[in-house]
């Protein structure tokens, strides 16, 4: 991030100085029109603090030799929101609330998710777990019920939730299933076994536990469905 000019150094902009206000604005530069569209409240109170802009972007909160240092505020000229802990002008943990309406809460490094962190989407699914270069992920995903993931469409089985690795699409603000992990079906039984790019190997062997028996069998996942291995019994 490039180092922003406080307005003390600035003398050709004038900015007056204010207590951080309990809630933030964002604003949509869509249609370029300025449409409020959610608020960030503050938890904590800055008791310190100055104020630098640089095209379109403002940041509000400590500094340290001219620099973002401590708990402060950032809001981009997009409309995305980050309010947090910064060192040496770098974001290093906090909340960054993207216009979309998307959240990361959690551990940055080089202005990418990276370390423990969650990501919220506004539907309601979560992914909690431990990020790598903003790319990729391990930890559980967990659906909303309003948008259950079919996996296999002839089987009418949905994924209800995920734990394993992950890539994060930066493009499409998302994840896809990509490495080993667990799914838990719809009918209460999980599968592990290996994802490749968000679909699941269907021809390779995985472990398909009934959860209600414990009984446990390494097939592939098609074998295990077409079975029609339900909660109660294997019916061949």
């Amino acid at each position: 991030m490039p180092k922003l000019r406080s307005h003390k150094d600035n003398k050709e902009q004038t900015i007056q100085t204010e207590p951080l206000p309990d809630s933030i604005t964002i604003k949509s530069e869509k249609d370029n029109k300025e449409q409020a569209t959610q608020t960030e409240p503050l938890s904590e109170s800055i008791t310190e603090y100055d104020l630098i802009v640089q095209d379109g972007n403002v940041y509000s909160g400590e500094l340290k030799n001219d620099e973002m240092d401590g708990r402060g505020m950032f809001q981009y000229k997009n409309g995305d929101v980050y309010y947090g802990k910064w060192k040496n002008g770098w974001r290093t943990h906090g909340k960054m609330r993207f216009i979309s309406g998307d959240i990361y809460s959690g551990e940055i490094k080089n202005e990418r998710m990276h370390g423990k962190g969650k990501y919220t989407w506004p539907n309601g699914d979560i992914v909690d777990g431990i990020w790598e270069n903003g790319l990729k992920v391990r930890g559980k995903l967990t659906f909303s019920d309003e948008r259950p993931t079919r996996i296999i469409n002839k089987y009418k089985l949905y994924v209800i939730g995920y734990e394993g690795e992950m890539t994060f699409c930066e493009k499409y603000m998302n994840v896809m299933f990509n490495g080993m992990g667990t799914v838990t079906l719809s009918n209460g039984n999980t599968f592990y076994g290996l994802f490749i790019e968000g679909m699941i190997d269907k021809t390779g062997k995985g472990i398909y536990i009934i959860t209600k028996t414990n009984e446990k069998f390494e097939v592939s996942i098609e074998t295990a469905l077409h079975n029609r291995w339900d909660s109660l019994s294997v019916v061949y």
